[in-house]
């Protein structure tokens, strides 16, 4: 099996059943990867916001960092959730939903509509949620002002529009398609939940109300103190923030409607120089959203290596290696000029 691509003017054909062989044996989760990661970010997390909340101003801000981009981290592992399934390591999922997703009132089953930002027949069409239509600074406005807004709109919509849509059919459908998609464009069009997925939903629907109850009374009562709250939407924010200046450069944005898996991989962008500073805005496997988008279903932890097999397998001159990105300075900038995306030099 083969794909033709075009690339730089040239035809080059990407031999992708000979890529999907040898990628094969690593499309499968490492549950104590997983465990570990997620467990001491998670940690890391919590306790730093709580030390933000309780230590002076400049310890305050460094540790307020670390809860921003432990934070960032654990989050982005609803994105490995959406795309193993069934091959999610037992109860990871229901932890990674007790320990963050509920607690920041961000439920697995908004981030459901991720895969239409795959599909061959939704890729930067007006269901995908998140594609970018609009380059420039205006686009990076709409984007920033979507992300910011973001962490308000989920505690609103878990204390009040999810409790109050149970009693509304007209209210309940509203939710569903506006108020249900956790796609950093905001709350964008999605459609009706059939009546499993409503049943499936109810219970991190309900952990998310009481989570914003448990918040909110806390708060009035003295319970949870205030700037503990404030240690956590701030640092939530931060990183909300930080994705949404990623998902700028995460794409060329230059696909023209639905489209096959060779104008995805053309137009997704791969950051795999820099590891150590890339990992901190686009953790999880994110730096290599090119590879992702050819092949989703290999977790992030293998992903790296996938990259390296690759890469050695190819020629110098081919559309993969010109998939990848310069830099997130450069390509931000590029992006805010509005300037024609293109593809890297290539690696010959």
């Amino acid at each position: 099996m083969s794909l033709v691509v075009v690339a730089g003017g040239d035809a080059e054909a990407l031999p992708l059943g000979e890529l999907a062989r040898i990628v094969r044996p690593l499309q499968r989760a490492s549950a104590p990867v997983f465990w570990l990661d997620f467990g001491l970010s998670v940690a890391l997390f919590w306790s730093a916001a709580a030390g933000a909340a309780v230590l002076p101003a400049p310890w305050a801000l460094l540790v307020g960092a670390g809860a921003v981009l432990s934070g960032y981290r654990c989050s982005v592992f609803i994105h490995e959730l959406v795309h193993l399934g069934q091959q999610t390591p037992k109860g990871f999922s229901t932890a990674w939903g007790l320990l963050f997703g509920a607690p920041l009132m961000t439920p697995l089953f908004m981030y459901g509509d991720h895969w239409e930002h795959h599909g061959l027949a939704t890729f930067g069409t007006e269901v995908d949620n998140e594609y970018v239509r609009r380059r420039g600074w205006i686009g990076a406005a709409q984007v920033l002002a979507a992300s910011a807004w973001f962490p308000a709109g989920l505690y609103l919509r878990a204390l009040a529009l999810a409790p109050l849509s149970t009693l509304s059919p007209h209210l309940r459908d509203w939710v569903e398609r506006r108020a249900s998609s956790l796609g950093p464009l905001g709350f964008t069009q999605r459609a009706l939940a059939t009546a499993a997925e409503r049943r499936a939903r109810r219970p991190w629907s309900a952990a998310c109300t009481l989570a914003a109850w448990t918040w909110t009374i806390g708060v009035l009562t003295g319970l949870i103190p205030m700037r503990f709250v404030l240690a956590v939407a701030l640092a939530t924010f931060g990183a909300v923030m930080i994705n949404g200046i990623r998902l700028l450069v995460a794409h060329r944005y230059a696909a023209d409607g639905a489209s096959g898996r060779t104008a995805q991989l053309l137009d997704a962008v791969n950051y795999p120089r820099h590891r150590w500073r890339t990992v901190l805005w686009a953790p999880v496997g994110l730096h290599l959203h090119a590879l992702h988008h050819l092949f989703p279903s290999i977790p992030y932890h293998n992903l790296g290596h996938a990259h390296r097999l690759i890469t050695a397998y190819l020629p110098a001159d081919t559309a993969y290696a010109r998939a990848e990105g310069r830099s997130l300075a450069a390509d931000l900038a590029q992006f805010l000029l509005d300037r024609p995306p293109r593809l890297a030099e290539s690696r010959a």
